[in-house]
């Protein structure tokens, strides 16, 4: 004999896993409009866990890490506006490079290893630093 009640709650918790899913799809079929009409990139992500990372050149100009679940990177700020990176991601069957400034994002797939150098077009005797936030969709 069923019981009335967890027959109950099982479909309340179909209902709202079913809204959920329906409103997911709006997002991500609205964020492909606006990507095709306007350049816009955008990406939904659930339960993301940010990390911020502080690069400064008298300490170290590179840093390597793993991007297991894929995110987003974006460069939170410069310290000065001749400063910039190239960001790399690589997976197993391909490897990308960006070059970011201050303002950029670029995302990053899942299982990607990613390297970020920083640079400084006139470095002199100077140093500099770069902020950026690196949104990871959890895993």
């Amino acid at each position: 004999m069923l019981d009335v009640e967890r027959v109950a709650a099982n479909v309340d918790c179909v209902l709202r896993l079913r809204q959920t899913v329906d409103i997911r799809e709006r997002v991500v079929d609205r964020a492909a409009q606006l990507e095709g009409a306007s350049g816009v990139l955008f990406i939904f992500l659930e339960n993301a866990e940010m990390t911020t990372i502080h690069m400064d050149s008298s300490i170290s100009q590179t840093i390597t890490r793993a991007v297991i679940g894929g995110g987003v990177l974006s460069c939170t700020k410069a310290s000065d506006k001749d400063v910039y990176s190239h960001s790399i991601w690589a997976t197993e069957n391909n490897i990308r490079q960006f070059t970011m400034h201050e303002g950029d994002s670029i995302v990053i797939p899942a299982g990607s290893t990613l390297t970020i150098w920083i640079f400084r077009k006139q470095p002199g005797q100077s140093t500099w630093q770069m902020d950026f936030e690196l949104k990871e969709k959890a895993v």
